[in-house]
């Protein structure tokens, strides 16, 4: 199997595997955000099933109504994620792909995205600890 994007990253792993993925603005909902994959020996899981139905299953992570900039948001955003993930399925290592998604540092050694064409390389990024991730809070209006 050629890996050209998360989905065939987590599918090859195999077991239990979680990546954060970022949803670009321009989808369903028009909102930039940060969504939790989970794909179980192939098959993909729900991570949030009371969730609407726009976001199929999965919990999300808007970055709408957070403080500073683009990137502080998404950044501040990306902890939030990781620090749920971690209560929910405990401590995650996790490292930024090809495709500029957030894998368990294991599934990116073993299984890194390498069609070029499918993948535009967004730069290396330093690992998030999921323990590590502090809920710093929005300014609430």
């Amino acid at each position: 199997m050629r890996i050209i994007n998360t989905y065939h990253q987590l599918r090859a792993a195999g077991g239990d595997r979680i990546a954060i993925c970022y949803r670009r603005r321009g989808s369903i909902t028009n909102s930039p955000a940060w969504q939790v994959l989970r794909i179980t020996d192939g098959i993909e899981r729900q991570t949030h099933a009371k969730g609407p139905w726009y976001n199929y299953g999965k919990k999300t992570f808007l970055l709408f109504g957070s403080c500073g900039t683009p990137q502080e948001r998404k950044r501040l955003v990306l902890a939030q994620a990781a620090s749920w993930v971690a209560a929910t399925f405990g401590r995650r290592v996790f490292v930024r792909n090809r495709a500029g998604d957030m894998v368990e540092a294991e599934v990116q050694r073993a299984f890194p995205i390498t069609d070029k064409r499918k993948a535009a390389l967004r730069g290396e990024a330093p690992a998030i600890h999921s323990e590590d991730c502090t809920d710093r809070g929005a300014d609430s209006r």
